[in-house]
């Protein structure tokens, strides 16, 4: 009986699945018709409601297992769903989503009367699955249930778009972290659009902050930017693109103010957190431990330190480059070049030079499989012990065992 009992359970969740990623009507009545199970949904008349979190964060960041999820799912969720369904009316279909993230719960809602507001009910459910992960032992202060709730869907055919719609919606909780329920229309209201012009400034007016050394406002600029613009738009792709310009900046920082290339390395990835804000705190604890304990910088770079770097970044790799080389660019002396390089980074211009290289043959240990004499030469250093020796001075570890460490 038993096994009869996980079978039936276990096609239920798998015509249901099928249904929502855009089978056809024709074959799930087929599947329904040759198993027996049939799922009583009123295509007409109901709602979808996506719950739980994706696997990756069941698991990984808040480290619950298996046991964890059919417990939540198959006793406490069921059971308080049965409980509801009788007092506001409604039958239900319960699911596990199979494909991608399978640890996020599917709600089927069919009420009894046309008119129905779904949201009282999804926030009753959000609040007790938010309740039961407490339980299991979540203490991370930026978590909670995510619950996105479709529109009414009339017909049969819309259940596959407005599945997609509850997906996007879903990932989009990372900028709106709540138990409470998440609709289009309520994200749609809240979204402000930004464009890359206005994050690029802002991202200068930030790295500007930093060279100064003024930590109050390089903060401040730190969180306008993420929890001002970013948070705002709800984009991901945008976002993704902003980090990208945001991990640049972050990596000439480092070169300029002397932070070792392995804990520019460490800047935080985008995506790897919960939630927007808590991407935010550790950005701000990264940027308050790398660059603010280092010594007080004399000023910003110019427009002829500027000019340098730019020609450096260029022509890194090829090994005659010389200081004589940057100032007959620039159309200045070497002296010059090198007084006002030195009082505006701080740092001399082969000084400048050589964390570049290295910053570069870190970037190809970590991502590609070529020989350490052959990343020596990609980055303008013909002899491969002279260039062992300043990797290991730069980054503490000798270039073999960085790569072998970063492969762990």
């Amino acid at each position: 009986m038993g096994v009869d009992m996980n079978w039936q359970m276990y096609c239920r969740l798998y015509i249901i699945n099928e249904m929502l990623f855009g089978q056809s009507r024709e074959q799930i009545q087929i599947m329904q018709r040759d198993t027996g199970i049939q799922l009583g949904i009123d295509e007409e008349n109901c709602y979808i409601l996506l719950t739980g979190v994706k696997k990756t964060e069941y698991s990984q960041r808040l480290n619950l297992d298996r046991s964890h999820f059919v417990e939540l799912v198959f006793a406490h969720l069921r059971g308080f769903l049965d409980e509801l369904a009788q007092q506001e009316r409604f039958d239900y279909q319960l699911g596990v989503l199979n494909y991608d993230y399978s640890k996020r719960i599917i709600i089927i809602i069919s009420p009894h009367r046309t008119r129905f507001d779904p949201l009282p009910c999804a926030r009753r459910i959000s609040n007790m699955l938010d309740e039961q992960y407490r339980k299991a032992g979540v203490k991370n202060p930026y978590f909670s249930n995510i619950m996105a709730v479709s529109d009414r869907i009339e017909s049969y055919d819309q259940m596959q778009a407005e599945f997609g719609k509850l997906m996007h919606l879903h990932d989009l909780a990372f900028f709106h972290r709540t138990s409470q329920p998440l609709t289009q229309e309520m994200m749609e209201e809240r979204r402000v659009a930004y464009s890359m012009v206005e994050a690029e400034r802002m991202i200068e007016d930030f790295a500007n902050a930093v060279y100064q050394q003024e930590t109050e406002l390089s903060e401040k600029l730190l969180h306008q930017l993420v929890l001002g613009h970013l948070k705002a738009c709800q984009d991901l792709s945008f976002c993704l693109d902003a980090y990208f310009l945001l991990r640049q900046k972050v990596r000439s920082m480092g070169l300029i103010l002397g932070v070792p290339i392995h804990r520019v390395d460490d800047f935080p990835q985008m995506g790897s957190f919960i939630s927007i804000e808590e991407q935010y705190a550790a950005m701000r604890a990264f940027l308050l431990e790398c660059f603010f304990p280092q010594k007080r910088k004399p000023g910003c770079p110019g427009k002829i330190s500027i000019l340098a770097v730019t020609y450096i970044n260029q022509n890194y790799y090829n090994p005659s480059l010389s200081l004589t080389d940057v100032a007959k660019y620039i159309h200045t002396n070497t002296a010059y070049l090198s007084r006002i390089f030195k009082k505006e980074m701080g740092i001399g211009v082969s000084e400048y030079m050589n964390r570049l290289r290295m910053e570069q043959a870190a970037r190809l240990l970590r991502e590609t499989n070529i020989k350490v004499s052959d990343v020596a030469e990609k980055v303008g250093i013909e002899d491969a012990r002279y260039f062992s020796s300043l990797f290991k001075r730069y980054t503490g570890t000798s270039p073999s065992l960085y790569r072998k460490e970063f492969m762990q």
